[in-house]
């Protein structure tokens, strides 16, 4: 997506680069919405870095919830609005944004614990299945509405 911090992104890609990962991650920036898709489907697992300093911290993105219905890992920024209904090392491994390291150090986690990865991505789609399926909303709306009756 769009990082708006070019000193982060170089951090990022000096990092990727000492741990040999350069044939492994690929920083897209913004592409339409058929590569998107493909992205999608075929990650190994999603990386949410927004941080404390930006206008939109703390206010849940609409693109994590599209992350969690992939199955795939996500490693996500403690800044992103979604603490209270995700659980750390359960549905997404939390991280500090600001820390390089701990981004580093969790992605490496995942490359090296792949069953856990498989659990967590899997946790990950439950979850959002319980909080973000529309048509279990609908139904309890309808419900809802049927009950005023």
């Amino acid at each position: 997506g769009r990082i708006n911090n070019s000193k982060y992104v170089i951090q990022l890609e000096e990092l990727i680069s000492s741990f040999g990962l350069n044939d492994k991650v690929i920083i897209t920036g913004e592409v339409n919405r058929s590569e998107y898709v493909d992205y999608l489907v075929n990650s190994f697992c999603f990386i949410v870095g927004k941080t404390n300093s930006s206008i939109h911290s703390n206010l849940p993105s609409s693109k994590v919830i599209e992350y969690l219905f992939t199955k795939n890992p996500m490693i996500l920024s403690k800044y992103d609005g979604y603490n209270e209904l995700l659980t750390d090392n359960k549905d997404v491994l939390f991280v500090d944004s600001s820390d390089s390291k701990d981004i580093a150090d969790k992605f490496l986690f995942l490359l090296n614990n792949t069953e856990q990865a498989k659990i967590i991505g899997e946790n990950a789609y439950k979850t959002a299945f319980d909080l973000f399926d529309y048509k279990k909303h609908a139904i309890q709306i309808i419900s809802f509405f049927n009950s005023c009756n």
